[in-house]
């Protein structure tokens, strides 16, 4: 009888672990994961875009559980899974992917999105994702071909001569020349996004934007440093660029931009007189000494007179501005004990005005170390 009872509690206790065992097997932890791969054919212009090293930034795809709305930059938070690093060019345009989505999420119905940053683009735009259709996914069914991806590009090109006064700007005499590109696309309303390009000495400039389709519109702005003097100007396009079409030339008339030349004298009341150097900038009534640092019309080099507490300046030049104006200026002293910086303004109603400034005395000054001298 004993022996009966033992056979039967054994006999129960193999069959209550069998039953454990096979419900571990059964129900997967909560942080199990099973892999999805397939395959993805990019092309731009409808030719295969071959990406021989592929990085995360390059290409990724993203796993939805709803279709995402990019419209404003934004990325659904029905988020599941991503490709990371784990994309393989295979020739012609096809790319191999992997990833690994939540177990408990299958069987659904996913959603992907093709995210790519051309490094030959101009654009960096969210034109730059395509969301494909729903593909229904189930624990046996995790092979995807996501087909073919292709995305538009428009080569924006022209030729814009930019001068000041009259004398060819070029990269021998100026540290930036650029032109400053502004998009508005049709398909979204209210995103903008904007980039930069290089004009050539010879004028030459270009642009490659990766688009929705539509039409979009343009917003174009000069921006050059010339000899230490900062210019701006909007350019008006005037149309929209229809699409489709892979290829746009504008037009503009040749560019001037006009300077003043400043001249005068400020006295530099400050404790010492061991004058080592200095500096003056000057900047239009907008500044405001409160603010952050901006960006001054021009910066020169002070000129210390002989046995005289004045100091000099020529030719300051600085791009031309509407009359009349209020003129600030930032005055920097260097000493062998540390720098001082100092601030006044002045009233000029014509052109007239703008010679042997008279700056006066300037008697109150801010001490700082010379390692934080402002640049």
């Amino acid at each position: 009888m004993i022996l009966q009872r033992n056979l039967f509690f054994c006999f129960f206790s193999l069959a209550l672990a069998g039953i454990v065992i096979s419900c571990e097997y059964a129900l997967p932890a909560e942080d199990a994961s099973i892999i999805i791969q397939g395959e993805v054919t990019i092309t731009r212009n409808n030719d295969p875009f071959n990406k021989y090293e592929v990085s995360y930034r390059d290409i990724s795809i993203y796993a939805y559980l709803s279709p995402p709305d990019i419209s404003y930059g934004y990325h659904s938070s029905y988020y599941i899974a991503s490709s990371e690093y784990r994309i393989t060019f295979l020739g012609d345009g096809k790319y191999h992917w992997v990833m690994e989505i939540p177990y408990y999420q299958l069987p659904n119905i996913l959603y992907f999105e093709v995210r790519t940053l051309f490094d030959d683009i101009t654009a960096r735009s969210i034109s730059n994702s395509k969301i494909t259709e729903g593909f229904l996914m189930d624990k046996a069914n995790t092979l995807i071909d996501l087909g073919t991806i292709n995305f538009d590009m428009v080569h924006i090109t022209g030729n814009l001569p930019i001068t000041v006064d009259s004398e060819p700007v070029n990269s021998a005499n100026s540290n930036r020349i650029e032109l400053i590109m502004k998009v508005q696309e049709q398909i979204y309303q209210m995103q903008r996004y904007q980039m930069s390009a290089r004009i050539d000495d010879n004028g030459d400039w270009s642009f490659d934007i990766i688009h929705s389709g539509g039409e979009f519109f343009i917003d174009l702005e000069i921006y050059i440093i010339y000899n230490g003097m900062s210019f701006r100007k909007v350019m008006e396009t005037g149309m929209p660029i229809i699409l489709p079409c892979t290829e746009k030339e504008i037009f503009f008339p040749a560019v001037n931009f006009e300077t003043f030349a400043l001249s005068g004298k400020i006295s530099p009341l400050i404790p010492e007189k061991d004058h080592i150097g200095g500096s003056i900038k000057v900047y239009d009534e907008e500044f405001s000494l409160l603010g952050a640092w901006v960006s001054p019309l021009n910066v020169t080099e002070l000129c210390y007179l002989p046995e005289s507490d004045w100091a000099t300046w020529e030719e300051l030049k600085v791009p031309a501005f509407l009359f009349p104006q209020k003129l600030q200026f930032l005055i920097i002293i260097q000493t062998e004990r540390g720098n001082y910086q100092g601030y006044t303004n002045i009233d000029v109603k014509d052109a007239a005005d703008l010679q042997n400034l008279d700056l006066g005395v300037i008697s109150i000054w801010h001490e700082f170390p010379r390692e934080n001298i402002p640049s």
